[in-house]
């Protein structure tokens, strides 16, 4: 189990699976701490202090997850939330900025 907790893709894959799952992961502003806390997971339980290019390593890969989790937050939202983007008025703007605040964030914890 800890092996598994080694590898960025496994983070990649329980942020989609949050995010496709549980619409306030990717509509509401906690989502970003949910995913932020991810990545903050894997940065701890990987990091290595003796090795400088293991570190490197690590900073690498928690930014390709939070890109992976940018793309994978606004696309589920475009998929499963459409119809309410589209609905119009202040309500679908709203949720949408938040989406893609939510989107950029992760990246930016990565």
């Amino acid at each position: 189990m800890k092996k598994l907790l080694n590898y960025p893709v496994s983070y990649c894959v329980a942020g989609i699976a949050l995010a496709a799952l549980l619409r306030p992961v990717r509509a509401e502003w906690w989502g970003l701490a949910v995913l932020g806390l991810l990545i903050s997971v894997y940065a701890y339980l990987t990091k290595d202090e003796s090795e400088v290019a293991n570190r490197h390593e690590v900073g690498d890969n928690c930014y390709f997850i939070g890109f992976v989790y940018t793309l994978a937050v606004i696309t589920l939202s475009l998929i499963l939330d459409a119809e309410s983007l589209l609905s119009g008025g202040e309500g679908g703007l709203r949720q949408l900025l938040t989406t893609v605040g939510i989107a950029l964030g992760s990246s930016i914890v990565g």
